[in-house]
């Protein structure tokens, strides 16, 4: 079954289409989303301003097997939280989840590209690894001359380079009252 959905409004655009499997224990087996010009604070007034360009594509085709997210979007209006803008430029993203375990997620790649109140690129980050509230989580991350007064400009206008290497051991079981340790 195949679905499709498209909104134009104001010079921006979203469309849709989603593949189902209306009586798998997952239903949702893809989805594509191409954005042009997409404003959030459309959605909601306390929303920031953005003009998202780009496209979305999830592939998932059971509950308990791992889906593949990919994202690709660009941002004409970055800038600022405190201007009630987003301050992504551009993101790109490679990720793997299942969708019985959606908080754990396997990023094979993210790119984040930040842009300045004045549309001037403003650094960026990397990171790659796994992320789980529950089992071992093992994240790299690679700031690349990233501005902090494009994340809210009353922040320095400090540039911030380096690596990062966060690592968390998987949470034991916790024990039930009237277990007995063995």
């Amino acid at each position: 079954h195949a679905m499709q959905l498209e909104f134009q409004a104001a010079g921006q655009s979203l469309q849709l289409q989603a593949r189902a499997k209306p009586m798998a224990d997952w239903p949702l087996a893809g989805l594509q989303a191409s954005l042009k010009n997409f404003d959030l604070a459309a959605l909601h007034p306390e929303w920031p301003r953005t003009a998202l360009s780009g496209a979305l594509s999830l592939d998932a085709q059971q509950w308990e097997r791992p889906a593949d997210l990919k994202i690709q979007l660009g941002n004409a209006l970055g800038g600022p939280w405190d201007q009630q803008r987003l301050p992504v430029a551009r993101l790109q993203a490679d990720l793997q989840f299942a969708p019985a375990h959606w908080q754990s997620v396997q990023i094979r790649s993210l790119e984040l590209s930040l842009s300045d109140a004045h549309g001037q690129a403003a650094g960026g980050l990397k990171v790659q690894g796994q992320l789980s509230p529950e089992q071992a989580s093992d994240l790299q991350l690679r700031l690349d001359g990233l501005r902090l007064d494009a994340l809210h400009s009353q922040l320095l206008a400090l540039a911030v380079d380096g690596q990062l290497h966060l690592r968390r051991a998987a949470q034991a079981a916790a024990s039930k009252p009237g277990d007995k340790a063995r």
